[in-house]
């Protein structure tokens, strides 16, 4: 009988997450696409995160054939940048000092970085 109130709960949270427009964990790898078009698989993501002295990085790697103008998201701070990265290439790129949160992503940019 356990078992069973374990399964109703669990139906349940996945009723309730699709009526609320999200998608269930059992759905979730079907909707993974594998495209071999170039132009969607071009575009900027990180390798990682990391500190070094009293410095921090963020390794950027950049699919892209053409440079980019880039800006480091950081939570409940200003961000950081603009940086710029060659085609096809991987950077390290030091954002702020050790002080300052990790990043949580970055953005392409034509213009500065943060609010508009």
């Amino acid at each position: 009988m356990r078992g069973r109130r374990t399964g109703a709960l669990a139906g349940g949270l996945i009723t309730a997450a699709l009526l609320m427009g999200g998608t269930s964990p059992a759905l979730a790898s079907a909707e993974v696409s594998y495209s071999t078009d170039s132009a969607a698989a071009c575009g900027l993501s990180v390798v990682k995160w990391y500190s070094e002295g009293l410095s921090k990085y963020v390794k950027v790697k950049n699919s892209c054939s053409t440079s980019k103008t880039y800006c480091v998201d950081i939570n409940n701070w200003p961000d950081k940048g603009p940086f710029t990265i060659s085609g096809s290439t991987t950077k390290s790129q030091r954002y702020v000092g050790i002080a300052a949160p990790t990043g949580r992503g970055v953005y392409t940019t034509s213009k500065g970085c943060g609010p508009t």
